[in-house]
């Protein structure tokens, strides 16, 4: 994610978002938690992240939340060969 995120030159916060875009969803670390460790901006960027999930007709106006997205479901798509069936 954050080389891709890269070579589209996105922004270092985006590039963050990127990287930590799974753990709220995916119940990695407690919102509580997450947000004791990162800046309040990145904490913030990560919550629009999660709102979000599997909503892809619903993708807010936010074009570097739509930018981590489109680069998520891209590398989702390029491992698809070692995701798990059901997903």
């Amino acid at each position: 994610m954050a080389i891709l995120l890269s070579e589209l030159e996105a922004e270092s916060l985006t590039i963050q978002a990127g990287l930590l875009c799974d753990v709220l969803r995916k119940k990695f670390v407690k919102e509580n938690e997450l947000e004791k460790c990162v800046s309040p901006e990145l904490f913030k960027f990560i919550q629009k992240l999660s709102e979000y999930e599997g909503k892809p007709l619903n993708l807010p106006q936010d074009e570097q939340v739509v930018l981590v997205h489109i680069a998520e479901w891209l590398h989702n798509m390029r491992t698809i060969e070692f995701m798990e069936e059901e997903r």
